[in-house]
């Protein structure tokens, strides 16, 4: 039967599903300073707050999926902390309500546990990382196919509509999600008959046509910039794109930081080989085609982020392009060995998944010191008689704090939680006197960010949860160990 078509053996894992979700709420809880504290997160919240409004960034408006409910939060007047609470844990919430319309309500499991594993497999910053619209983006390319499996006959007047609202939602969360969408757009092609008929070609087609009328028409400054360095990057590293940095860094993170990608890629591939010569799986003779598919676009996913960050500094910018990865090795796996899996397998695969929720609660740590070192700094504003304080660049650890600019956005909030008059600020520049509102740092009343047409007089921000006051001036300081 349909219903059952793709779903595990035993109703038990489905259910457990629900039980994963539960936790990662209540880490996003535990843990909600340190993912909203952490760069574009605490900066959203910000411009929230003191604008009134949803922030949509870059034309991504699929974010305000997710803010919906600390916003809620904010219009009844809630706390800034609830408001932050609830930011963190309206992610949580959404890919757990994707989760529960997957393999719920269109019955599909394996794509259920796809989502899950999506955002454990391979997460140990992107949990903490919380502000990607990609997420969003792939969650929603799950929901999609679940609803195509879920009428593989594909009728026009259901099927369409419902396509356009998700992939216009997919398309503009990030231009990225085109490779998962390849990806998954020829798997079930192969694996399911039922697909192959001309409106699965038009749905193809749909996706194409929606994702060149956004690249044509509403891509903004960043997004601009971000191409233009991509194409760059393919002149300059041009003949040899062996020589990316960025790939050997990869390299390297998959064997010390992400092993169980490197793990789950020879598995597959072992079993594609395996089940190649023994017709155990649907249409057998496509278990090398399949192979190549997932090794050809895992080697895709990788060199496009290699020439997009050739340096490739930051860890955490590098899962986000790496999570893809999972969706990879997980849909085959679970598609085309799910019905094989017992018991003793599907609790092994629940083991790894509690060992990798252990995972990524210990990797707080290092966004907890972040949070922990902004805190020391405080001290010094008694000391200063002032709540703005001034930083260099070369005497901040920037190992630990990662990237600077939106401290002052993350000090505010963390500061201005405990009470709107206990409002601080610490605002580090790599030169000071290469500011372009130099001026403004001898006046009086203001609060400095790196962006210098987004600074303000404190009389201008929400009073009722910022309170920096209309009086006080910056202090450079040494900061605090």
């Amino acid at each position: 039967m349909l219903m059952s078509e793709y779903a595990f053996p035993t109703p038990y894992f489905r259910k457990a599903g629900y039980a994963f979700w539960a936790v990662l709420l209540a880490m996003s809880v535990v843990f909600f300073r340190e993912r909203v504290l952490f760069l574009d997160a605490g900066f959203q919240v910000f411009k929230m707050v003191n604008e009134s409004a949803p922030q949509i960034y870059h034309y991504r408006f699929s974010t305000l999926l997710v803010q919906w409910l600390p916003w809620l939060a904010f219009s009844l007047g809630a706390p800034l902390k609830w408001i932050m609470i609830l930011y963190s844990a309206s992610y949580v919430l959404f890919f757990g309500a994707i989760y529960h319309l997957i393999a719920g309500r269109l019955k599909n499991e394996y794509l259920g546990w796809a989502l899950l594993l999506l955002f454990t497999l391979l997460a140990l910053d992107s949990f903490y990382f919380v502000q990607s619209e990609f997420y969003i983006g792939l969650a929603l390319l799950l929901l999609a196919y679940a609803w195509l499996l879920r009428h593989p006959e594909l009728p026009v007047r259901q099927t369409f509509p419902v396509c356009l609202v998700l992939f216009v939602f997919i398309v503009f969360s990030h231009k990225m999600t085109a490779i998962p969408f390849a990806f998954l757009w020829l798997f079930f092609l192969l694996r399911e008959p039922r697909l192959r008929h001309k409106k699965y070609g038009a749905v193809l087609l749909l996706f194409i046509a929606l994702a060149a009328f956004k690249s044509a028409f509403f891509t903004n400054w960043y997004e601009a910039a971000k191409g233009a360095a991509f194409t760059d990057n393919l002149r300059r590293f041009f003949p040899d794109y062996t020589q990316i940095p960025a790939l050997k860094i990869s390299l390297q993170r998959f064997l010390s930081d992400y092993p169980i990608f490197p793990l789950s890629l020879f598995l597959v591939t072992a079993f594609y080989l395996f089940a190649h010569k023994t017709g155990r799986i649907p249409r057998p003779a496509f278990a090398r085609t399949k192979c190549a598919l997932i090794w050809g676009f895992s080697a895709l996913q990788i060199c496009l982020y290699a020439l997009a960050d050739p340096d490739s500094p930051y860890r955490f910018y590098a899962e986000i392009n790496y999570l893809p990865l999972t969706l990879f090795v997980a849909v085959p796996l679970l598609f085309d060995a799910g019905k094989m899996m017992g018991t003793k397998t599907l609790a092994g695969i629940g083991a790894l998944l509690l060992f990798r929720l252990f995972i990524i609660a210990q990797n707080h740590a290092p966004y907890e010191q972040r949070i922990d070192w902004m805190r020391r700094q405080f001290t010094l504003a008694h000391t200063h008689h002032t709540n703005r304080l001034l930083m260099r660049q070369q005497d901040v650890p920037m190992n630990r704090l990662i990237q600077h600019w939106a401290i002052p956005y993350n000090s505010l909030l963390l500061s201005a939680m405990e009470h709107p008059d206990s409002a601080k600020t610490i605002f580090i520049h790599e030169d000071f006197d290469q500011y372009k509102r130099k001026d403004l740092l001898e006046e009086e009343g203001w609060f400095l960010t790196p962006f210098h047409h987004q600074n303000m007089p404190a009389d201008q921000m929400n009073t009722r949860y910022f309170r920096l006051g209309n009086t006080g001036k910056y202090r450079l300081v040494s900061p605090v160990e």
